[in-house]
Formats: structure tokens, C-alpha cells, sequence
């Protein structure tokens, strides 16, 4: 669609021409009547006029930039050489300029001289010069292009036009005025309350600026900048609340800006690396890794460790100067002030979170300025938190996740639903244990999640020298085997753990919700898996890494595990392991499993680490790998990553074979989590569907049928470990049984199945914290 400015008119070269001869012409006038005059102008004035003009156009220049940061041509460097200059707020200093000294040296001036002093003079011309800034802004020209799109008629585009100038102008006005006796008070010393609330606003829409660009995702497949915008304007409103009441906290100015902008520095680096390792952006479920941080920073590339350390010795010798010199002074001298102050900031932020709770159409009421447009025209959310992330802003995304409910409930929700579904199911277990005839409480079940485990050969461009996992590829060859369809690229390790050991998907709850573990298993009452049947003293988790990721710890009590075995904030804590590459190996983690049977039937469940990123290896020298696609120092990390998977191609057919003398049944399921976070997005072109795909096999040390399910989820395995061993299925199992009935060779399931509607209404009932299903129900129990 063409869009319509009745402000601007651009043709190419002709636009161009015009310009630089009216940057001549603004020189020529300038020069001559400096010299006609024989003015002179101080080297204040000068620096005010400039800076004035220089930093304000700079922060408008950032908002509309961060509006643009999608389109596919869109480079920084020439947007912001294009747009920092404006020809005619130029034009208009000069003849501001002009007039001004005209009338100073008028007859009219002097006899009025007592009405208005040099200094109000200059203060008066600083704010019209900023009026018009406002009034020549980009912003005025996007809002006449967007009423346009919205519209699509020229009446209304007309009539808002003229309305939305004459209240733009004054508004422009009034806040040019604001603006001014801020800087006024800057300049004096005095840290005053519209100082605090011109800079947090000037901060906020250069952070919005950097936040956005952190995740920026070129051709989003969303052209409109309409949405663009509001986000942005929302996010700015959130970033302008959360400066002011730090200010407010602090109370003291200079020390509470560096703290802002040093704030705001840490968590754009770190929202930039999560999304560059796992294309998503830095959400509130993220923040109890900074209980973690030593684990944190073991992820993180040695060079910005140091910069790190260096950023944080400045700014501390720079707080320590400020404190020490007593050149901040107190924003507030009054604590009464000060607390009343903040209880308005507070009360703004508590309508703004209420405002976006949803009715049950998941509408918000169609008055409220930005929001209602942001929520209620544009139904995103499926696209997942990164889409929403880059359109209505990561703040959007963040108090979207604080009202949202974990899952929406399901049409016919009720306790006779439930009822209903408790006989189908039943009646449905009966039909399928008819012809099984093994329990599964009777072997031995051990889940393996391979940390980054996924065939490199899959992945277009890629060679490699030799075989990297023939065992593992044998072994698929012999036993059911196939692709895993994973819900995270470069991460999301607990949520793939979480529907492999409870059935539950993920798919089925909010979108907004990205950490099963921290976000779901508090709400839950009963956690639904194959562990359930087993003795507690029988259950073992294994995680060569600290309990407190992700809360596993406290998510395996919950699931009732005696042992957990990690390297901290586990039942048993070990650190007698050998590494491969950078952290423990994968033989290493099998040896505990080993050393943990027992005669009993067990249930254990294994996360290894061995493949987690940073990936560096020099072995087997003789592996080599390219693809066409990357660098060469992103080929050596490959190299290094292939080189990983062949030691735990090694180490898995040891276990394996381990496994085969041992008398009793065991079964082994063994999957990859994702992708690892190296890929190029031209490895994805032709089959995006590529990126998510990761590989599974089942085990056993006795006969078992191979299946053939070529795409699964990996809250299908417990349906299919069941089936592949003829073991019996309570009536939850026969559920996710034809759930993964009906899914098909791509991992989907029809969305008007009844299979699946019926799969809603009971992981909606399991998540309530009073639902109608107890622990108890017959729903769980196993029958003959």
C-alpha cells in the first residue's frame, strides 16, 4: 500500500538537490547578514543552540529508527545520516535568528526592554526553536501516513490532520517549555523533578532504541510499521516509569543515572547473546539465573568477562568520586515529597499491568490509548515471544507474561466434562491392554536427554570427513527411531525434560509462558509420568550441574525422586568426573547411572552436559567439519561440536552394551533436546522445519517391535515407549496414546481433533490448583 504525507514530498535525486542548496542558502544568508550586522555571538550561545538542536534531533531520530529496524534494507549507519540533519528546523534558526537581532536593534525592543530581559529573550527563542522541532519531527509525517493506512480515506486523513496539528503544537508547546526549565535547572545545579522526568524519558527512548536492535529479526513478515510504532511508545512509556521511580529510590541524580545507564548496558549485552544463541529474548523466567551467576558466566566468552570487569571497577571508582566529592546533591529534601511521589509513579504502573488483564475473549476494553491497539487488533501471540518481542516490544512481552494465564481455558470445561473423559479413557485403556501383555513397573526405565544432540549431516551445506555416530545410527536402524520435533532452537532444555517425563505439552499453554519448570510445576498440584509408578527409593534424577537450573531440584521432589545426583544443590553431590571438551563427559554420566541400579525395577532420568555450549574439542584430529555457510572461525567451533557428538556416539554404545549383560529388562529412551546455537539462517531457507528437529531411539536389552513414528514430540514418548514395549496403559496413557495416533509424519495434530481437545481439557485441569482430578483418581491407576 502507498502511504500519503501531505508533509513531505520525495523524489529521489530532485529532493536531494534541493536540500544542498538549501543548506547554501542558509550559509550565504547567515554569512551576510553576520557580516552586514557586524554581530557577534558568544561561544555559549552557540554551544546551547547547537547542543539543543544536536540531542534532540538525535532522540527523535532513535524513534523513528527503532520503528524501521525491521525493513530489509534498513542499515544504521546511512538511516542515521540521513535523518540526524534537518533542513528545515536549519532553515528556521536562521531566520528565528534574523528576526530576533532585527528586533533587538529595533526602537520597539528598547523601549520594551524592561518587559522582558536578554536572558527570557533566549530562553523564548530556545522554546519555539523546540516547538518547531517537534512540528518538523518525522513523528508528525508517520502519524499522517498511518491515519492514512487505517483509514483509507482522504476526508478523514484531512480532518485529522489539522486537528492533530493545532493539539500537537501546543502540546509541542507546553513541552518545549518543560524541556527547557529542565536544562535551565541542570545547568544551575538544581535537580529537580522535571529534570528527572525529561532525562528518564530521553533514556528510555534510547534504551527502547538498543533493546529493540539487540533482537533485531530482519523480514519478520510483518510490513506495517503502525504496530512498530505503538510498540515503541509503550515500551518508552514502561522504560520513562521504571527510570523515574529509581530516581525517586535513590534520590540522588548522577549516581542514580550511571546506575541506569549501566543497568541498561548489562541487560542489552545479555538479551543480545541469549538471542543470538537461542533466538530468544531475555524473559522474566531468566532472572533466577542471577542466583546463578558463576554457572551464568561460564557461558560467556572470556572477552566480555574482562570488559565486564573493567565496566564495573570504572563505574564503582566513579560512584565512589561522586559520593566522596558531594557533588550530588538530593533530588528530594523532604521524605514526604519523595514517597508521595513515588506512590503516583506506582499507581500509574498498577493501572497500566491491570489494564492489559484480558477478558475471556482475550480482549482488553477498546479506550485505552496504545494498548488497546497493541492487544486487541493484533492477535500475534502463536508467533511466540520472539515475533511479539520484535513488533509490540520485549516490555510487552515481559507484563504480557505477568497477566496472562499460564492456559486459556477450553470450551466445555467442567466437572462433568471431566467425568466424561475419565470413562472414555478408561473404556479406551481396556481396549488397548486387550492385546498388551507387559507392565512397565516390572523393567527398568531410563530416560536419556543428550544435551545438543542432533545429526549435523541433516543440515544443508554441511560436510563432514568421516561418520560421527555410527553406533547411534545403527542403532536407530535396529529400534524404534526417528526425528523429535523440539520446541526451542539453541535452548529450552527443561521444557523438552518436562513433557518427556509428564505427557504434558507445551504447545497447549500460553504462548507467553517460556519455562515449564518455574512457570507450571509451581500451579500444579500432581505431576502426571511414568515415575509415578515407581518407588521413590527407585527413582533417580541426574544432572551433572547444579539443582538450582531451572528449579530441578525442587521439581524432582515434587515428583516424589529420593536421589538426585548433581555437582551442587542436589541430594548427592559429586565432583569425581572427567570432563570432554569443557564440561562432564557423557561416559562419566552414564557411570552414575551404572553405579545406581539396582535389582528393582527403576526409573531414572539422566540430562548429560557434555555437549552444552561453548563447544571446544581437538579430538579425534582426524574429524573435520565445514559448511558453506559459515566463517572459518564458526567451521572450527563445528569442527569441535561434530567432534563432541562422536564421543558421545563412543560412549553411548558402551553404556548400551553395559546395559545388555545386566539380568534383568531395561528400557532406554534416548533423544536430543535442540539444535545447537550455530547454525546460519540460509541452513534454514529450504526447510525451516530443519531447525527443530533433533533424534530419538528406544532400547531395550530384550525383544521389543520397532515402530515407525518418523516425527514425534517429546510428550509423545512415554505413549510410544509404552506401546514399543507392549506394556499396559492407564487411562492418561491411552490418552496420549491417540494423541500420538493422530499425530502426523510432520509432528502436528489437527487442531479440531477431538483427540486433542480432549488432551486441553486435561492439562487444563491438571495445572489448577483445585481441579477436579485428585492424585488418586482412576484416571492414574493401571488396571489388567
Amino acid at each position: 500500500m502507498t502511504n500519503v504525507s501531505l508533509l513531505y514530498i520525495e523524489s529521489g535525486m530532485y529532493s536531494e538537490i534541493i536540500e544542498y542548496l538549501a543548506i547554501i542558502f542558509i550559509v550565504l544568508v547567515f554569512v551576510v547578514f553576520m557580516t552586514y550586522k557586524n554581530i557577534r555571538i558568544s561561544h555559549q550561545t552557540f554551544a546551547f543552540i547547537g547542543f539543543i538542536y544536536l540531542f534532540f534531533q538525535l532522540v527523535f531520530t532513535f524513534l523513528t529508527a527503532t520503528v524501521n529496524l525491521y525493513q530489509e534494507n534498513f542499515n544504521l549507519r546511512s538511516y542515521f545520516s540521513s535523518h540526524l540533519f534537518s533542513i528545515p528546523l536549519l532553515c528556521f534558526y536562521t531566520l528565528f535568528f534574523i528576526s530576533y537581532n532585527g528586533v533587538k536593534e529595533s526602537n520597539l525592543y528598547k523601549q520594551q526592554k524592561t518587559v522582558l530581559s536578554d536572558f527570557q529573550y533566549e530562553k523564548l527563542f530556545a522554546i519555539f526553536s523546540l516547538t518547531t522541532f517537534f512540528l518538523q519531527s518525522n513523528v508528525i509525517k508517520f502519524y499522517l501516513d498511518t491515519v492514512y493506512v487505517v483509514t483509507a480515506n482522504y476526508l478523514d486523513i484531512i480532518v485529522a490532520s489539522n486537528l492533530f496539528l493545532l493539539t500537537y503544537f501546543l502540546i509541542g508547546n507546553v513541552i518545549s517549555t518543560y524541556i527547557i526549565n529542565a536544562f535551565d535547572n541542570l545547568l544551575n545545579k538544581k535537580m529537580t523533578i522535571p529534570l528527572v522526568y525529561v532525562v528518564s524519558v530521553t533514556l528510555a527512548i534510547l534504551v527502547n532504541f538498543f533493546i529493540q536492535f539487540s533482537i533485531q529479526t530482519i523480514n519478520i513478515g510483518f510490513d506495517s510499521t503502525y504496530y512498530f510504532f505503538l510498540g515503541s511508545i509503550f515500551q518508552v512509556l514502561i522504560l520513562s516509569i521504571l527510570f523515574i521511580l529509581l530516581y525517586f529510590i535513590i534520590n540522588r541524580f548522577f549516581i542514580a543515572t550511571i546506575s541506569i545507564i549501566i543497568i541498561s548496558v548489562i541487560f542489552i549485552i545479555t538479551n543480545h547473546l541469549k538471542f543470538q544463541l537461542r533466538n530468544e529474548p531475555v524473559l522474566p523466567s531468566d532472572l533466577v539465573w542471577l542466583w546463578q551467576i558463576d554457572l551464568l558466566f561460564g557461558f560467556v566468552d572470556t572477552t566480555y568477562l574482562v570488559i565486564f570487569v573493567l565496566v564495573v571497577g570504572f563505574v564503582g571508582c566513579l560512584f565512589f568520586y561522586i559520593i566522596k566529592s558531594k557533588r550530588d546533591v538530593k533530588i528530594f529534601s523532604k521524605i514526604v515529597n519523595r514517597i508521595a511521589h513515588m506512590a503516583v509513579i506506582i499507581v500509574i504502573a498498577i493501572s497500566i499491568i491491570f489494564s492489559m488483564q484480558s477478558n475471556s475473549e482475550g480482549k482488553i476494553k477498546s479506550n485505552i490509548p496504545v494498548l488497546s491497539r497493541l492487544v486487541n487488533d493484533l492477535d500475534i501471540n502463536w508467533k511466540g515471544n520472539s515475533v511479539v518481542a520484535n513488533i509490540k516490544s520485549l516490555s510487552f512481552v515481559w507484563i504480557n507474561q505477568l497477566v496472562t494465564p499460564i492456559m486459556e481455558k477450553p470450551e466445555n470445561y467442567s466437572s462433568a466434562t471431566i467425568k466424561d473423559l475419565i470413562e472414555k479413557y478408561t473404556q479406551r485403556a481396556s481396549e488397548i491392554n486387550e492385546s498388551r501383555q507387559n507392565y512397565f513397573q516390572d523393567q527398568t526405565i531410563i530416560y536419556v536427554l543428550s544435551e545438543s544432540f542432533s545429526d549435523p549431516n541433516r543440515i544443508p551445506g554441511s560436510e563432514i570427513s568421516r561418520d560421527i555416530i555410527p553406533n547411534i545410527n545403527n542403532y536407530k536402524s535396529k529400534y524404534t527411531s526417528g526425528l523429535m520435533k523440539s520446541n526451542g532452537y539453541g535452548g529450552g532444555t527443561a521444557n523438552m525434560e518436562f513433557q518427556t517425563l509428564t505427557g504434558l505439552a507445551m504447545n497447549s499453554f500460553s504462548p507467553t509462558v517460556s519455562t515449564l519448570n518455574t512457570e507450571v510445576v509451581p500451579k500444579m498440584d500432581y505431576l502426571p509420568g511414568l515415575s509415578n509408578y515407581f518407588d521413590a527409593e527407585n527413582k533417580v534424577a541426574i544432572h551433572l550441574e547444579s539443582g538450582l537450573n531451572y528449579s530441578r531440584s525442587s521439581v524432582y521432589k515434587k515428583m516424589g525422586f529420593s536421589t538426585f545426583i548433581g555437582t551442587s544443590n542436589a541430594e548427592t553431590i559429586v565432583t569425581d568426573f572427567a570432563k570432554v571438551g569443557l564440561y562432564p563427559s557423557d561416559a562419566a554420566s552414564y557411570r552414575y547411572v551404572l553405579e545406581n541400579l539396582s535389582a528393582k525395577p527403576q526409573f531414572i532420568s539422566l540430562i548429560t552436559m557434555q555437549n552444552h555450549i561453548p563447544w571446544s574439542i581437538g579430538d579425534p584430529a582426524d574429524i573435520l567439519a565445514t559448511n558453506q555457510y559459515f566463517t572459518e572461525k564458526e567451521n572450527d567451533v563445528f569442527t569441535s561440536y561434530v567432534r563432541l557428538l562422536n564421543h558421545t556416539d563412543t560412549a553411548t554404545n558402551d553404556f548400551l552394551d553395559k546395559l545388555s549383560t545386566i539380568d534383568k529388562n531395561i528400557t532406554v529412551l534416548f533423544y536430543g533436546d535442540h539444535l545447537p546455537s550455530l547454525h546460519s539462517s540460509e541452513n534454514f531457507t529450504e526447510n525451516p522445519r530443519l531447525q527443530y528437529l533433533t533424534d530419538y531411539f528406544i532400547w531395550s536389552n530384550f525383544e521389543t517391535q520397532k515402530m515407525e513414528y518418523p516425527v514425534v514430540n517429546s510428550y509423545d514418548f512415554t505413549a510410544l515407549l509404552l506401546e514399543t514395549t507392549n506394556s499396559k496403559v492407564t487411562p492418561y496413557f491411552a490418552l496420549l496414546t491417540d494423541v500420538l495416533h493422530e499425530t502426523d509424519e510432520y509432528g502436528n495434530i489437527d487442531v479440531d481433533s477431538q483427540v486433542l481437545k480432549d488432551f486441553q481439557l486435561i492439562q487444563y485441569d491438571l495445572i489448577r490448583t483445585n481441579g477436579y482430578f485428585k492424585q488418586d483418581s482412576d484416571f492414574f491407576k493401571l488396571g489388567d
